[in-house]
């Protein structure tokens, strides 16, 4: 579990194939693709304890699903669900140590089966399936390796501003200012003209 830390978003690479684990666009749906630069890729890390360990759920970045495994039919399936729909060990998974390097191996909670990369690979879409296996085989097909996305950078500054000589126009702004508690009183909204298409310019005459 060293590799997972609580409110950490990470990438899942399947060892076998390169992919990467990811959220389809049908909002259940999980699967292997190749383009990790998207937030279908993105899961974040959520620590539990229970019975004096540790568990780990994985938050879908994409639309705030968890990967979760349930049975029907007779079988284990692995798709995205809401946590308010299904029993919280469902979407529980330990974190275990593989015997290749860093690589982690996923063991679902409830049924004890492990997280696998389907061994056939689409080439044309260059896509994969995800299913669940009851033994460790020792093949790459289950492990996976995990890869820290780092925090987004701070928010750029703004350009200094023009000059005025090189703006043009004048714009009417309204605007009102909400108490503390967030409340907004329709009586007091205030009117001033501004000069220019500066944003940093505005954002100081509003901040007065």
């Amino acid at each position: 579990m060293e590799q997972f830390h609580d409110g950490h978003h990470v990438w899942l690479r399947s060892r076998a194939n390169g992919l990467y684990l990811c959220a389809d666009d049908d909002r259940s749906g999980v699967s292997l693709q190749q383009d990790r630069a998207s937030a279908h890729a993105a899961w974040a890390v959520h620590i539990l304890h229970f019975n004096g360990g540790d568990v780990l759920m994985l938050h879908s970045a994409a639309n705030g699903r968890y990967l979760a495994a349930y049975r029907a039919e007779g079988s284990w399936n692995v798709e995205r669900r809401d946590l308010n729909r299904l029993p919280s060990l469902t979407f529980s998974w330990y974190a275990l140590g593989s015997r290749y390097g860093d690589d982690v191996l996923l063991r679902h909670f409830k049924s004890m089966f492990f997280l696998r990369a389907l061994f056939r690979r689409d080439r044309i879409s260059n896509s994969g399936g995800v299913g669940l296996c009851a033994m460790d085989r020792g093949t790459t097909t289950m492990q996976w390796v995990v890869e820290a996305i780092p925090p987004r950078e701070s928010v750029p500054t703004l350009p200094d501003p023009l000059s005025p000589s090189s703006l043009s126009g004048v714009y009417r702004v309204w605007y009102v200012r909400a108490n503390p508690d967030g409340i907004i009183c329709p009586n007091n909204w205030r009117l001033f003209l501004f000069y220019g298409r500066s944003v940093r310019n505005l954002s100081a005459l509003l901040a007065i």
